[in-house]
């Protein structure tokens, strides 16, 4: 319940700083964000209203990377947006896909400790990708 309410509120808060700041710096900050909940969700331990609270940000940082990613799309090709959110919806449901194997895999093969530091460091490589992409053709929005 928390955790959904973080989302509802992050994604208030995410058009608010796609309108204000743009999306690229949006997605930047959701990234940092990400990285800062992933790792102590499965890392330290907690009691119930530090896992409320813990919830509450993750939810807000975790499922709030659709919409400034959208925007770029937009930009990307703004004809096309339909055509983009499709293949998009598409990628975003195998990533979910690989990303649940992968958490599996690491769950089975480290522990459940080490979900949040891999997710934290996948995040961190997905945030260098975007650094390259916004210096290089990409539309910076």
């Amino acid at each position: 319940l928390v955790l959904g309410f973080g989302s509802l509120i992050g994604t208030w808060l995410t058009g608010l700083a796609i309108d204000q700041f743009g999306a690229t710096r949006t997605t930047v900050v959701q990234g940092m964000a990400m990285v800062l909940t992933s790792v102590p969700m499965t890392v330290l331990s907690y009691d119930a209203t530090t896992a409320y609270a813990l919830a509450l940000l993750a939810g807000a940082a975790l499922f709030t990377y659709i919409p400034p990613l959208q925007v770029r799309l937009m930009n990307l090709a703004p004809g096309s947006a339909g055509l983009l959110f499709s293949v998009n919806a598409s990628f975003v449901y195998l990533g979910s896909a690989v990303g649940g194997l992968i958490s599996g895999m690491v769950v089975d093969d480290i522990g459940i400790w080490a979900l949040g530091p891999i997710s934290a460091a996948c995040v961190a490589i997905s945030l260098c990708y975007l650094a390259w992409l916004t210096h290089t053709s990409w539309p910076r929005s």
